[in-house]
């Protein structure tokens, strides 16, 4: 992301927005559903998903799909604008990009979840609560920054990192 603004152009921000779409309305959804099925139980044995709360559905992009093109030509937009670069209006043209942008895999996220009653167990045997894992985006991210910086001519002979 930090060469962004160098190097950008119309075609990544779509591949941006089309992450961006992935992330919020597939990936996340399926990992709630991979901790909370549509089936699970409550510690009660009553059906999670009731009341208020209601079982998502994962939404894969389709560009055909007028409000998920919709988010990806508003977003890439978005981006587009912030980064100095010309907009696209032409919905057929950003269609086409979307189409060929190719999106990145689904990789489930190892998450653990206590229950109250879990955290209740876990605390009277004083135990630390479980560590979650990061994600591998987020040491590539900082990878990314480290080399940024460590070359940076304001940074050089600085900082140690």
């Amino acid at each position: 992301m930090l060469d962004l603004k160098q190097n950008a152009d119309y075609n990544k921000c779509v591949e941006i927005s089309k992450d961006l779409f992935n992330y919020y309305y597939d990936h996340n959804i399926r990992d709630l559903l991979a901790i909370f099925p549509k089936d699970h139980k409550d510690s009660h044995g009553m059906p999670f998903w009731s009341g208020p709360k209601r079982a998502p559905d994962a939404i894969t992009f389709d560009a055909n799909d007028e409000l998920s093109f919709m988010f990806i030509m508003s977003c890439a937009n978005l981006i587009a604008y912030n980064l100095g670069l010309e907009q696209q209006f032409n919905n057929e043209a950003v269609k086409k990009i979307a189409q060929a942008t190719p999106s990145k895999p689904y990789v489930p996220k190892l998450i653990k979840v206590e229950t109250p009653e879990e955290v209740k167990a876990r605390e009277a045997r004083k135990e630390p609560p479980p560590q979650q894992p990061g994600s591998e985006d987020d040491e590539g991210q900082l990878i990314e920054i480290q080399n940024a910086l460590s070359n940076h001519p304001q940074v050089v002979g600085k900082a140690k990192i």
